[in-house]
């Protein structure tokens, strides 16, 4: 975020807001989280204009920035960078229609408690497009989030994937050491490689929008750049 975030008010998080502190600032308008918010929309409405916006995948945020842009009369500079952010897209699918992309495996939460992402989530998506393909794909949903869903130790050895993506969130250890203690988890050749990863929770996974474009350079470099 620019220097000048730090710097404006603070009222809870997104998860739970204080509405008391947020209804001091007298907002004209509110931007709320269509997903998780939803539980307490109509007292967020009672303190102003709500507007409820997701962002899912990568290609949602040109619809969102178009949203935003006629919310705050700012419909010109909208429509550029969501257009910008269409050719970006664009071109990073024509990109990973020319690659033979690896394989990979993407955890969100502990390894207790495990989340394996989706091609249908923010990150799933993002190397989707980039033309990697996910061990996870073709499962039912399963868990308390969209898009996620259960694998078997079984399963992931068997396909052993190139890379191994993951976001720690409930414990103080990230998940790649508690993998390298785990004589089943350290079997994979993503360890012999060096390709198990934990990756920014906000960049990808927590606070999907505009930063995409940073997170898919990432990605790419992640897998093709020692290569190009």
């Amino acid at each position: 975020f620019p220097p000048a975030a730090a710097e404006l008010p603070t009222f809870g998080t997104g998860y739970q807001p204080d509405l008391e502190a947020l209804a001091a600032l007298e907002p004209d308008l509110i931007v709320a989280n269509a997903q998780l918010n939803m539980p307490f929309i109509d007292k967020l409405q009672a303190i102003a204009p709500t507007l409820a916006v997701i962002t899912l995948v990568p290609g949602d945020v040109p619809t969102n920035v178009r949203t935003l842009g006629q919310a705050t009369w700012h419909d010109t500079e909208a429509e550029y960078l969501a257009r910008s952010y269409e050719g970006f897209l664009d071109f990073a699918g024509k990109v990973g229609a020319d690659k033979e992309g690896p394989t990979f495996l993407f955890i969100v939460g502990t390894l207790e408690v495990p989340n394996y992402g989706k091609s249908e989530t923010y990150l799933g998506d993002m190397a989707r497009l980039l033309g990697a393909t996910n061990i996870a794909d073709g499962n039912e949903d399963q868990g308390p989030f969209p898009g996620y869903t259960q694998l078997s130790t079984e399963y992931i050895l068997d396909t052993d994937p190139d890379y191994v993506f993951t976001v720690t969130r409930g414990s103080n250890t990230p998940m790649p050491e508690s993998m390298a203690d785990d004589p089943i988890w350290s079997s994979l050749s993503a360890f012999e490689y060096g390709r198990v990863m934990e990756l920014d929770n906000r960049l990808f996974v927590e606070s999907p929008g505009p930063r995409f474009v940073e997170a898919m350079g990432q990605l790419y470099d992640i897998f093709y750049g020692a290569a190009e």
